[in-house]
């Protein structure tokens, strides 16, 4: 090794990490205090949910319609990145008072370290093929994990996330593509919009799919019932955050499936134990003080891979890194910067008794993430182009993988850094380590920037996804490109290094996967995540997952790999089905489905594996294996009956697999029922109860070994215009989306199990809250006017006072059914104007007022104001056009005041603005106008940076109340019926 290698190698294993062990401390719910170890703890829940119901089905995806491919002329959309506070701060970053070196210490170490060795094994993929195509969304946030012989693939699709299963064997296509949303069975989940995140939960060998409702805030959550995502019984869990959880990433723990979001820096803590019994479950939150300048904020949790469990106990780790130049600008370490951790000790039973402790600060050498962005989030330049491409330079990439190798447990990650002149990137990767469990302090193991010997200047590498396999080797995923000659356009490649190799460098070749084509110049947003993961049958092939530029658009690349020198000898299983309900009536014995159970051989394992039924069979049950010992790799099958001793409800066997002294365990989730499930008993809303919300909550008594339960919500006695039916797990309901208001509505509530049920129960009714805008009982609604904007443009004109007029009828986004009228928000100054028709308001109306629907895509400052805006003007009787008050608006009103800081003609005024806010209603009361004409002009402002969507208007019309049903007609859309 030469000496400027072994000096740097010296100063890159010599830092001191400063993280400490966590000593027991009294738990104080409601406090905040310093422990021992001089850290922060916070105590009890911030934020504890209600439960959410579980909503369980079979599916075979192969019966499912595919999705079709895009064509040129579909939609194009952008996925909002979520920024809080001022979005231009970027531009003004504050000077950090101690000068910092220049060069990337760690980046000098990898060149010095020369040329990487090519592996035959691990530099030549064993699956390298395109996954999921362009689909008109940007970015596509590729996510995909591997188990049970399947690779499952996930992207954003125009109507929410899609996915793809893939064999391992071969990476061939099993199923798909397929909507996510089709997991689902209504609710709020019934509309996806995508941000998908695919995990394998090695611990109980289950699928975790995740995404976006496209209303609300739902977290949506599929979680399958075995290995085989082909054909499974799915659960369903809606989970319903305080406000909308930007960029959720999750993480597989014992205790919790935990989440990270760009939501004031929230951290969540999911029930997994129930979820995974298939009961209701509920989240906790835990908030984490906020980095400063930074207004994009999110800590990715760890998450367990492997065969070890980590230690009994062991809390959810959350980490973030910090720039101290960027986030303390005043009193920065020009040599060191930190990985801040997070410890979340969740506990579901008493959520007082939940802690989050930190931060726990582990000191890392210097990285730069003051990137050069001009507008918007682009930084990484690409050739032919002066369009950037987003580096996402706030977080720790997406997953932290933590693996345990008996006493000594790691945690792996990376994240971006700015290395040079141009907006320069390369990708700083990490290994944490403890030693001794939880009495020990987790420290850093090593550390590198991954710019490798004879690059050529400026290469970029960014948006990594790194691993590591069970032999503690680390591969590691990303972008590249190179902006002058020799031209590379955005492009995928991957580097690696095994355990035991020089700290701090990589050491295999730099191995490319598919070169890109061509550059982007539509969007600045790029990938906003890759993943790489490790196959659990054998512990050592990594399977990667992200974007490149195609021929014209982005296109996504599968890959997998693996290191020859991986894997102790050991054991897997795997098994299918594991959830199954089963009818037991009487004394004589009921089969349950074979239980088919793959044994692998990882590294050569073939000692015999004994399987039996852990600590016992419970009552009424009998079973025994139709090979035992299995000789791996190989199979068997558990074989088990049941009769009506059986215990009713959910029965947990243990299906054991053992060798020399090693036990590997899979969870049989057998529901029983020993009859068919009684009529249940309504309690809320009361019958015949007035003034109700729009919202309530349904609840009724529990039947007789009642599994699950069908409400049916509908606006007629006899059931003929059902508006809503449901199947829930527990007893109560409460519908995400809003019943109509002043109107009677009926419900009833099934029991079922898979014996059957006894029928429904009796009918209930009650009569919703009018809401503004409503005519009260007794009284008639007349539509004055009334445009859905079906039938052409009915008498609208257009035009644009400053810039260009981009307002036209679309098909992008709609109410009723399919068009609606639509202006972007260009990244230039900007006013235009949509203006409807005449319409006369009558003054014999009561409660006149006007109504439309619109989608919001427009650039806000922060929640409660405005760079960019959209807001409602009316002229009287031929005047001149005057803004709508905000007094006035009875629904939706204004978000806040657009900014007078970058020259908009609306500045000052209050407007609609925010980031992809769904479609929803605004009134408008009239009163002060009625016997008048009156014209109204929707406006939307821009000023000179960052563009975004823009606005949606659909289903327009003025209505009032009168004593008889009296039908205004004004030549357009007749009204409703």
């Amino acid at each position: 090794m030469s000496k400027i290698c072994q000096t740097l190698l010296a100063v890159a294993v010599a830092i001191a990490a400063t993280g400490s062990a966590q000593a027991a401390e009294k738990v104080n719910p409601g406090q905040t205090y310093i422990n021992s170890e001089g850290i922060q703890v916070s105590v009890g829940a911030d934020w504890v949910s209600p439960p959410s119901q579980p909503d369980k089905f079979f599916l075979d995806a192969r019966t499912r319609p595919i999705v079709p491919a895009w064509k040129p002329g579909d939609p194009i959309r952008e996925v909002p990145r979520l920024f809080n506070g001022d979005p231009k701060v970027r531009q003004m970053q504050a000077h950090p008072v101690n000068p910092v070196p220049q060069g990337d210490i760690l980046s000098e170490l990898q060149r010095a370290f020369g040329a990487g060795t090519d592996s035959r094994a691990f530099t030549t993929p064993l699956v390298n093929r395109d996954g999921q195509g362009f689909s008109g969304v940007f970015p596509p946030d590729p996510s995909g994990d591997v188990g049970g012989g399947f690779y499952v693939q996930s992207i954003n699709g125009s109507g929410g996330a899609t996915y793809v299963v893939y064999n391992t064997i071969d990476g061939t296509i099993a199923a798909g593509p397929f909507t996510l949303e089709g997991l689902g069975s209504g609710g709020a989940c019934a509309s996806g919009n995508g941000d998908p995140v695919i995990l394998f939960d090695q611990l109980a060998s289950r699928w975790l799919l995740t995404e976006f409702s496209s209303s609300g805030n739902n977290l949506c959550v599929y979680l399958s019932a075995d290995s085989n995502p082909v054909t499974t019984t799915w659960t369903r869990y809606a989970f319903v955050p305080p406000s909308f959880p930007d960029y959720p990433k999750y993480g597989v723990w014992p205790d919790a499936y935990y989440v990270g979001a760009n939501q004031s820096n929230a951290t969540y803590a999911l029930d997994r134990t129930a979820m995974l019994a298939g009961l209701p479950a509920t989240f906790q939150r835990k908030g984490v003080p906020t980095l400063s300048e930074l207004g994009f904020q999110m800590l990715p949790p760890a998450s367990f891979n492997g065969i070890d469990a980590p230690p009994a106990g062991a809390p959810g780790t959350f980490l973030r890194q910090v720039d101290d130049e960027l986030n303390n600008p005043g009193s920065n370490d020009p040599l060191h910067d930190r990985i801040e951790l997070f410890t979340f000790h969740v506990d579901f039973a008493t959520p007082a008794n939940t802690t989050l402790t930190g931060p726990i600060p582990i000191q890392i050498n210097d990285f730069d993430r003051a990137f050069d962005v001009p507008s918007g989030f682009g930084a990484i330049p690409q050739p032919g182009t002066t369009r950037l491409l987003d580096p996402l330079l706030e977080v720790i990439m997406f997953p932290v993988h933590y693996r345990a190798f008996g006493s000594n447990e790691t945690i792996t990650g990376n994240f971006v850094t700015k290395v040079g002149a141009n907006n320069q990137s390369a990708i700083r990767w990490f290994e944490l380590r403890r030693t001794g469990g939880l009495a020990s302090a987790w420290t850093l193991f090593q550390e590198g920037t991954y710019t490798p010997a004879g690059d050529p200047a400026p290469t970029n590498r960014w948006m990594g996804a790194s691993a590591m396999d069970s032999s503690g080797n680390i591969a590691l995923g990303y972008s590249i490109d190179r902006a002058v000659a020799p031209t590379q356009f955005a492009s995928l490649s991957y580097v690696g290094r095994q355990a035991g190799d020089t700290p701090g460098v990589m050491t295999t070749a730099e191995t490319s996967l598919v070169l890109g084509g061509s550059a982007q110049t539509s969007f600045d947003r790029w990938g906003d995540y890759f993943q790489m993961g490790v196959d659990p049958a054998d512990g050592c092939t990594f399977w990667f997952t992200g974007e490149y530029m195609g021929a014209s658009n982005w296109a996504t690349r599968i890959a997998s790999f693996r290191f020859d020198a991986c894997g102790s000898p050991t054991f897997s299983v795997s098994g299918t089905p594991l959830a199954q309900e089963v009818c037991a009536p009487s004394a004589t014995p009921v089969a349950l489905s074979a239980v088919n159970i793959n044994v692998g051989s990882i590294s050569g394992f073939n000692s015999p594996v004994n399987f039996g039924f852990g600590s016992g069979l419970p009552t009424g049950f009998a079973g025994s294996y139709t090979v035992s010992p299995v000789i791996p790799p190989g199979s068997t099958a558990a074989n088990l009956t049941v009769n009506n001793t059986a215990t009713p409800g959910l029965n947990v066997i243990t299906l054991r697999g053992s060798s020399g002294g090693t036990d590997r365990d899979l969870l049989l989730n057998a529901t029983i029922a020993t009859q068919a499930a009684g009529s249940p008993t309504l309690t809320t809303p009361a019958n015949n109860a007035t003034d109700v919300s729009s919202t309530p909550t349904f609840s009724w008594s529990a039947s007789a070994q009642g599994n699950s339960y069908l409400i049916e919500i509908a606006t007629d006695p006899g059931f003929s215009n059902i508006i809503l039916s449901q199947s829930v797990s527990g007893t109560s309901f409460q519908p995400a989306a809003a019943l109509p208001t002043n109107t009677q509505i009926y419900w009833r509530v099934s029991a079922n199990n898979v014996c059957g049920t006894a029928g429904p129960s009796a009918t209930f009714s009650f009569t919703t809250q009018a809401a503004p805008g409503d005519c009260s009982p007794g009284s008639f609604t007349n539509v004055v006017f009334s445009d859905n904007v079906e039938s052409g443009t009915n008498g609208w004109t257009h035009s644009a006072a400053t810039g260009t007029d981009s307002w036209a009828i679309s098909t992008a986004r709609a109410v009723s059914p399919t068009h609606s009228w639509f202006a972007n928000d260009p990244a230039a100054l900007s006013d235009q104007r949509l203006v409807s028709p005449t319409v006369a308001l009558p003054g014999s109306l009561n409660g006149l007022n006007f109504q439309f629907q619109q989608f919001v895509d427009i650039e806000n400052n922060g929640a409660t104001a405005c760079y960019d805006g959209g807001l409602l003007e009316i002229s009287v009787d031929g005047g001149a056009f005057t803004q709508i008050p905000n007094a006035q608006l009875l629904v939706g009103p204004y978000t806040g005041a657009v900014s007078g800081s970058f020259g908009s003609p609306i500045a000052g005024l209050q407007a609609w603005c925010g980031a992809a806010v769904p479609f929803s209603r605004v009134v408008v009361d009239l009163s002060t106008y009625a016997g008048h004409n009156a014209q109204f002009r929707f406006r939307i402002g821009s000023d000179s940076s960052v563009g975004k969507e823009g606005w949606y208007i659909d289903d327009v019309k003025v209505q009032g109340c009168s004593s008889s049903d009296v039908i205004f007609a004004d030549g357009f859309d007749p009204p409703p019926p």
